[in-house]
């Protein structure tokens, strides 16, 4: 973990757990500065923003938690919430297609604006495909 050159870290940067803190909250001055400025562009167009992390590995709990990427989404007509279930970084394409209107495949994922039946989940793993259902692993 790094800060930029020049940057004071805010929780120190002596211990793991201080660096960590201190990139994320810079991470997130940085993300709230350019929010800030895309709301004064005052664009003619509506605006929408996908937010993407990387793995949250950091703090795993579990199997799965280190597949996890979370993400959100703004705009103008995008329902607000939150949507707990298995997804994977596919679902983010069909998510954006269905919010604009665009018919996407249904190898880019399923849209989250909508209500589907997922009967598992296809996650990839260094080079090696798993369909996890349930409690079982296909591989």
């Amino acid at each position: 973990l790094q800060l930029p050159k020049g940057v004071v870290p805010r929780f120190g940067f002596e211990t793991q757990l201080e660096k960590h803190q201190s990139v994320m909250w810079h991470a997130d001055q940085e993300l709230s500065e350019f929010l800030k400025e895309l709301k004064n562009l005052n664009s003619q167009r509506p605006i929408t923003v996908a937010l993407v992390a990387d793995h949250t590995s950091y703090f795993s709990g579990g199997y799965l938690d280190q597949y996890s990427v979370p993400f959100a989404i703004s705009g103008k007509d995008v329902p607000v919430g939150i949507k707990n279930q298995f997804s994977t970084q596919k679902d983010l394409a069909a998510t954006l297609a269905d919010l604009f209107g665009i018919s996407a495949p249904h190898y880019l994922g399923q849209s989250l604006l909508r209500d589907q039946k997922q009967d598992g989940i296809l996650l990839y793993h260094l080079g090696t495909a798993v369909w996890i259902e349930d409690s079982t692993a296909l591989v």
